[in-house]
């Protein structure tokens, strides 16, 4: 190339740059940017899956953080808009009320509901609303009577407005229940967990639920079931609870679910397991509508350990979802499998020693094709207080 004219030579430079450019490029850290730090006043800890409006605006909450007068703040709900402008919506301000709160639903007049595992008139836990004009309102206090249950987790709403759930504790066993919550404020107990020998239906459900089509709920329990690893359940709208599934059977199955299930459009039920599988450090698991299960993956530790969050579903036939520990600076990891089994990627490590966020609790979820999550600590420093992330395809 000695010899070439020099226009000869800068054609061929800039052929050679646009070529490179339009090779396909793996994913890289320039696809995961942070949208907003947690600074402790404006909230901290955001462990709840993040909901969105038809605007873009992320809705979510945090356990801590805030104006308000527990030790550590006693959390906030928020709302971060597209353009990134973030507000508070609702500060906890003590513990005399409802504080440290765990969930939000969105409903189509921009009203959200979601629970807290403590407060409410009793202590014992309570449903909300935060109203579109910011009137914040208890709607259901727990504890009145222990067989109605206490310490909610997970909450789903119905066409009808009726609010669905589980609770850790209370029933009639004090091992926990589904109940329903009708729009005028009135809780039915619609199963008492731990109702047969030995827990053998299930015990302690962590996690909230999963409505079909036509009305049959399902969710998991962390322990109870035939090994006392918990169980995949369903209760069905005529009121019939079955175990679908039973943990731990196998050395390679999953124990101790802690995550929401999903479904497909074929009713295949999508989880994980906080611990089990050949490493004993979690599995994405299938249960198909006849019950059998199948081991869509085992966690190693390296790619990842201890799977909490809810899992995503795309178009694409696979499950996105997060490990909140793992890698080489135990950050976490967001990872793909898809629901055969096959192609497990991890997407994206988060590091401990960088300012990206780390230990992912929550699942993510997809907003115009792009993928936006939270995770509890790292941020502005080490461990205070977490972050709302975006990572673009």
């Amino acid at each position: 190339m000695s010899g070439m004219p020099h226009l000869a030579k800068l054609l061929f430079v800039l052929s050679v740059a646009i070529a490179a450019a339009l090779l396909p490029r793996a994913a890289t850290a320039e696809s995961y940017q942070v949208l907003y730090r947690f600074a402790h006043d404006s909230g901290a800890g955001p462990i709840s899956n993040l909901v969105a409006d038809s605007s873009g605006n992320l809705y979510g909450t945090t356990l801590g953080g805030g104006g308000g007068s527990c030790k550590h703040g006693c959390g906030v709900i928020y709302r971060l808009a597209p353009d990134g402008t973030y507000s508070v919506l609702y500060d906890y301000q003590s513990r005399k009320n409802t504080y440290e709160p765990e969930q939000v639903l969105l409903d189509g007049s921009g009203n959200l509901y979601g629970l807290t595992p403590y407060g409410g008139a009793e202590g014992l836990g309570s449903i909300f609303e935060l109203s579109s004009n910011g009137t914040y309102t208890i709607l259901y206090s727990f504890g009145g009577l222990t067989t109605q249950g206490y310490y909610p987790v997970g909450l789903l709403h119905d066409r009808k407005g009726n609010l669905f759930g589980t609770t850790v504790r209370g029933g009639n066993a004090d091992r926990g229940v589904i109940y329903e919550l009708a729009p005028n404020g009135t809780e039915t107990v619609l199963y008492s967990f731990c109702a047969e020998t030995n827990c053998s239906d299930g015990s302690l459900p962590e996690a909230g639920l999963w409505q079909d089509k036509d009305g049959n709920l399902f969710g998991t329990a962390e322990l109870g079931g035939l090994y006392n690893y918990g169980v995949v359940f369903r209760y069905s709208k005529d009121g019939t609870y079955s175990v679908l599934h039973s943990f731990g059977g196998t050395p390679d199955d999953g124990q101790k679910p802690l995550a929401k299930l999903i479904a497909d459009s074929a009713g295949n039920l999508y989880g994980t397991t906080s611990l089990g599988g050949t490493s004993n450090n979690g599995v994405v698991f299938k249960i198909a509508p006849d019950g059998s299960e199948t081991i869509l993956h085992q966690f190693t530790g390296t790619d990842g350990y201890y799977p909490i969050s809810d899992l995503l579903l795309n178009h694409h036939g696979e499950l996105i979802g997060t490990a909140k520990y793992g890698n080489d600076t135990d950050g976490g990891n967001l990872f793909k499998v898809k629901t055969d089994g096959s192609g497990f990627k991890l997407i994206h490590s988060f590091d401990r020693l960088k300012k990206g966020g780390f230990w992912p609790t929550t699942g993510v979820i997809r907003v115009n094709g792009v993928l936006f999550g939270t995770a509890s600590k790292g941020g502005l420093h080490k461990y205070c207080c977490g972050v709302i992330y975006r990572l673009s395809p």
